[in-house]
């Protein structure tokens, strides 16, 4: 249920998954996600049908441990704002999107920029598995692409046993 602030402020909810919340929320609103592990529907929120509404929204995790895992890979097409939340999947913005991350954390995978596609990238840590060779891969045409006070661990894997490195081509 929701705790007295949330009423105050109008807040919906809760709800039983993230695609319950899609179906009932408007464009430009904010959800609070508590501590837990969220699924993510790819024909729900992600690349929308023609004929499908988009809708832009802010995800803030306001625990220590707000985890994103979709089945298969997030694609996105809209604008979102994600703030404080792990990601155990690869990302994809596409074209036309417009995203930004603050203080989230992107494990096993990777985060792709892609044609025309606007991304801030805020404060964020990104750690690869062995095998895992680039944290951000930005399409030579994405429209923007700020990325600020970032750490990296574990990319340039080369197939053997060695410390971290960083490759700049």
């Amino acid at each position: 249920s929701l705790v007295e602030s949330e009423s105050k402020r109008g807040c919906l909810g809760p709800f039983d998954s993230l695609a319950a919340a899609w179906d009932q929320c408007n464009d430009g609103d904010v959800w609070l996600l508590h501590d837990g592990e969220y699924q993510i529907d790819r024909t729900t929120m992600c690349v929308p049908e023609i004929g499908m509404q988009k809708k832009s929204v802010s995800m803030i995790g306001i625990g220590h441990n707000v985890h994103i895992a979709p089945a298969h890979d997030l694609w996105l097409e809209n604008a979102f704002y994600f703030e404080n939340i792990k990601f155990s999947i690869g990302v994809c913005l596409e074209n036309n999107s417009i995203v930004s991350f603050k203080n989230c954390r992107f494990t096993k995978h990777f985060l792709l920029i892609d044609l025309g596609a606007t991304a801030k990238i805020e404060k964020c840590s990104f750690v690869a598995n062995k095998g895992i060779c680039s944290a951000i891969e930005i399409h030579p045409n994405a429209r923007e692409v700020l990325i600020s006070e970032c750490r990296f661990e574990n990319f340039g894997y080369s197939g053997v046993d060695e410390d971290t490195e960083i490759i700049v081509v």
